[in-house]
């Protein structure tokens, strides 16, 4: 099951927010300026930021490859039931198209344009 995904759609709002409570009168507090500095940061970082990009969790990405492939008509679907699939492996060679981020303590992987 799919729960943890963060898109960088909501994560811009969240920048946006904190940019204008920024220029308020009450400012930020060092926590939403040390969150304001990782958006801004990893905005700048993720190519297609504003197209938004899917993050997924390092602990949901062989369940995300799993359900990749098997939502790829015909290819998993098709196999006999003998064949087997090493969803760990599957999902550290996919992982090679993807870029590493960290976000609130949680390793996230997205799809980078850039490989």
């Amino acid at each position: 099951m799919i729960r943890d995904y963060l898109t960088t759609r909501d994560l811009d709002k969240k920048l946006v927010d904190l940019r204008e409570k920024q220029k308020s009168a009450e400012g930020l507090d060092n926590s939403s300026k040390d969150l304001l500095n990782t958006l801004t940061r990893m905005s700048e970082e993720i190519p297609d930021w504003a197209d938004g990009v899917t993050l997924i969790p390092d602990s949901e990405w062989v369940e995300y490859v799993q359900a990749m492939v098997e939502g790829i008509s015909g290819v998993y679907t098709n196999l006999p039931r003998y064949v087997v699939i090493n969803w760990e492996a599957t999902a550290a060679q996919v992982q090679e198209a993807y870029t590493y981020v960290e976000y609130d303590d949680v390793a996230y992987w997205y799809k980078d344009s850039r490989k």
